[in-house]
């Protein structure tokens, strides 16, 4: 493995954005669920300081394997429920 540290930062973003999805999923099923809330919020704080660190270390989303993902529109599920309404 050439460089480990950006398989590293490749593979890590996509895991904890799966997380989040799944998080989030679940909040969207239990909206009355405070830990539930809770945690897709933790998860959107992890995303965006991942991505807000990786802007201060010069790499771009891509490296990091976010490229695809806005953390506002994926995570805040109260956002999210209400496009599923509409």
């Amino acid at each position: 493995m050439a460089n480990p540290q950006a398989h590293y930062l490749r593979d890590i973003g996509p895991l904890v954005k799966e997380l989040a999805l799944e998080a989030r999923n679940s909040a969207a099923a239990a909206p009355d669920d405070k830990y539930c809330q809770g945690q897709v919020f933790a998860y959107y704080e992890l995303i965006t300081l991942l991505l807000d660190q990786a802007v201060a270390f010069n790499l771009t989303a891509a490296d990091i394997g976010l490229a695809d993902f806005d953390p506002e529109r994926e995570l805040l599920v109260s956002k999210h429920v209400e496009r599923q309404s509409k």
